[in-house]
């Protein structure tokens, strides 16, 4: 159970984590926060608290839950909240835009932020009691997420799961050594704009049916 005194980031959803709980089994997408130096930086002073909050309201915006344990954040993006079985993407987006925020803050606060980034996919089970949500996780999802984080220093991890399926999307290189088995993202690659070749596709189409039009009189 999470304290008062270690919730540092503001969530309009509470959301506690419940090894006993009567919900919907689903396979989500979760992103972990690791802050490395979170005792040091756990009053929110420094710009830390407001920090951490824009990027609780990044996660809630994108309909994404939010779990702390202690030095830990966990962002799930489960369909039955998201409303999408396909939530890869968002997970990785809300990845790349943390980092984005913490290296900002590093460099416009002295008390920086120590941190790293995983994401994976896993079942979760979800179930809402008196107010608020409880979840558990299946299997390893939450070790697996925790030790990839801690092996990033200011990077995001991916495990192979989500590596794999977004292999057209991104570029990673494999995390040396046997501690882990996954991928430090390097690079993620724009989505193909297919906009041009469906506008020039419907002229064509278009055109060739005035052609026809024409020839038919």
């Amino acid at each position: 159970m999470r304290s008062a005194r270690t919730n540092i980031l503001n969530n309009t959803t509470n959301v506690e984590f419940s090894l006993s709980i009567h919900g919907n089994k689903q396979t989500s997408n979760v992103v972990n926060l690791s802050l490395k130096n979170y005792h040091g930086i756990s009053s929110g002073e420094g710009g830390v608290k407001e920090t951490l909050d824009k990027i609780g309201n990044i996660v809630e915006k994108r309909k994404g839950l939010i779990y702390q344990n202690n030095h830990n954040f966990f962002f799930i993006f489960a369909p039955e909240k998201t409303r999408t079985f396909r939530n890869q993407e968002t997970a990785l987006d809300i990845a790349k835009e943390i980092a984005e925020i913490m290296e900002n803050h590093n460099k416009l606060f002295k008390n920086k932020i120590e941190y790293g980034i995983s994401v994976d996919e896993g079942d979760v089970i979800l179930g809402q009691e008196k107010g608020e949500v409880k979840f558990t996780a299946v299997n390893s999802l939450i070790i697996n997420l925790k030790k990839m984080s801690s092996t990033a220093n200011k990077q995001i991890i991916l495990s192979e799961k989500v590596r794999n399926d977004l292999a057209s999307r991104i570029k990673a290189d494999r995390v040396p050594g046997d501690k882990v088995h996954a991928y430090v993202l390097r690079e993620v690659v724009s989505k193909p704009d297919h906009s041009k070749f469906i506008r020039g596709f419907m002229e064509r189409m278009e055109k060739d049916k005035r052609i026809q039009q024409n020839n038919s009189k």
